[in-house]
């Protein structure tokens, strides 16, 4: 917490322990000079800075939560990997090792002392969960409130973590909810009215009192949109977080000098997608087939899916050291500025990647060998990624 963004964030966590408390309660009117502000615009965690600003008389001083929810994060990012990859697999083994490689996901663990709430990515995780769920059966059929209870639960916590978290939880869950009203037709269209005249209630009472309208629209205003997007080779820069794979050299002035835009999948991941490359070359197993089959299953999804990577990768487009951008109108450019970070919308995908990747490993192997290939991938995944993670460990 010695300076930067986490200095940021512990400063607003201070002040808000120290202040009175305001309606809403998300309010920080200590924080800043000649304007009003709050809790969740300093990036403090406001789900835990509620919670123990209830208690801060029993906190010794200084106190702060941020290592808490570091394990938290770590915590949960393992759990909800073991019950995303339990769809595909009963197998306990292949479930513990493909977990390794969310575990040990660069794009999380470069958050560390950067930016704490941001490694939130298990709430991504679970709203995956939460639409491949209904896809496996596992309901049998039974009508149950638990589905929607369960997505306002995660939209509310994604709301009180960051706004790019509650963005991409937001989109996964209007996925869901149209596949279970038009696709699979689980949900009447009455049910569906309902569901989300509810939810939006509830999140907007939530968003109010966080303080995400202690502003005006005008001073949260920004610029920026493609400054920070994510670079078609992305997934396979190391960026330094290797040492079998060099990084691929940026030229844009931006991209080079932050870490935003950074999605390196790992040596592990990588392996088992030459893995699936290889029996897609000996034809054991068919891409066309399994395209065939997540769009039949999962339209809603895909699309969602699809709509925030191209976001993600924003008009100013990358190819590696190569830039280009595509003219978009101003009012557009002036609107997808809300999410100017826009990288950090490729977290469904890349997720996704990963399990998709599982998947077809799975399908294209024997139990036995499957189980040998996730061994190898997840030494290779926490080996070779601690050229990144062992300075910030």
């Amino acid at each position: 917490l010695v300076g930067g963004d986490p200095l940021q964030h512990y400063l607003g966590w201070a002040f808000f322990r120290n202040s009175p408390w305001a309606w809403p309660v998300g309010l920080n009117p200590l924080y800043g000079m000649e304007f009003s502000n709050s809790i969740v615009f300093t990036d403090s965690i406001p789900l835990l800075a509620i919670s123990f600003k209830t208690i801060a008389q029993f906190l010794p001083y200084p106190f702060q939560y941020f290592g808490i929810w570091v394990l938290l994060c770590f915590v949960l990012q393992a759990y909800f990997a073991f019950r995303l990859i339990s769809l595909i697999t009963n197998s306990i083994a292949i479930q513990c090792l493909g977990s390794v490689l969310f575990l040990f996901s660069p794009p999380l663990i470069f958050r560390l002392s950067l930016h704490e709430s941001l490694m939130g990515h298990f709430i991504i995780l679970a709203a995956l969960y939460l639409n491949l769920k209904p896809g496996a059966k596992l309901f049998e059929g039974k009508k149950s409130n638990l589905h929607s209870l369960a997505w306002i639960v995660l939209l509310s916590i994604a709301l009180l973590t960051h706004f790019y978290l509650a963005v991409m939880v937001f989109v996964l869950w209007l996925a869901d909810l149209s596949s279970r009203a038009f696709i699979s037709r689980s949900d009447s269209y009455k049910e569906f009215i309902f569901e989300v005249l509810l939810t939006i209630g509830i999140i907007g009472f939530i968003s109010w009192q966080a303080g995400y309208f202690a502003i005006e629209g005008a001073s949260g205003a920004t610029r920026g949109f493609g400054d920070f997007r994510t670079n078609l080779l992305a997934l396979f820069n190391s960026r330094g977080w290797s040492y079998l794979l060099r990084p691929i050299p940026l030229r844009d002035a931006v991209e080079a000098a932050t870490g935003e835009g950074f999605q390196f999948l790992g040596a592990g991941s990588i392996f088992l997608l030459i893995c699936a490359l290889y029996a897609f070359l000996r034809g054991k197993i068919s891409v066309s087939a399994a395209a065939i089959f997540a769009w039949k299953n999962y339209p809603t999804l895909i699309i969602a899916l699809g709509m925030l990577a191209l976001i993600s990768i924003s008009n100013h487009i990358g190819l590696g050291p190569w830039n280009f951008t595509v003219p978009l109108p101003e009012f557009l450019i002036n609107l997808l500025s809300i999410v100017r970070a826009s990288s950090r919308l490729f977290w469904p995908l890349y997720y996704t990647i990963i399990l998709v990747i599982i998947w077809l490993v799975l399908k294209a192997y024997s139990s036995r060998s499957a189980l040998i290939l996730f061994l190898i991938a997840a030494l290779l995944q926490v080996v070779d990624t601690s050229a990144g993670w062992l300075p910030i460990r």
